[in-house]
């Protein structure tokens, strides 16, 4: 079991990198903050469309690892990493918006 919980760590490291929401070492275009500075105070909400898929992002992370480990293994790594409580609960409360602010401060998505 120890192998496969540190080849799942592996895999879903790669695969955010494969997939990055958004790219850290970007260049700064015109308008835009620099990494590591605050943002333009001008800069708009979140769009629900970037939302559902930083949420598609992390459900595609897992299918990936359904489909490689198991159902049984996907399950429970996606309960440890993401209880069902809590995302019914800030799905409830906050939407896809939300739900991909949780994944990211708990750095489930890049």
């Amino acid at each position: 079991m120890k192998y496969v919980t540190l080849f799942t760590v592996a895999v879903l490291t790669l695969l955010s990198g494969l997939f990055p929401a958004q790219a850290q070492n970007r260049p700064a275009t015109p308008g835009t903050a620099a990494p590591g500075t605050a943002a333009p105070a001008t800069a708009a909400p979140e769009s629900k469309d970037r939302c559902q898929a930083e949420v598609l992002k992390f459900e595609h992370i897992m299918g990936f690892i359904r489909e490689s480990q198991g159902p049984q293994a996907a399950a429970k790594l996606k309960e440890k990493l993401l209880p069902a409580k809590t995302e019914s609960e800030i799905m409830s409360k906050d939407g896809y918006c939300g739900l991909a602010r949780h994944l990211r401060e708990k750095k489930l998505t890049s």
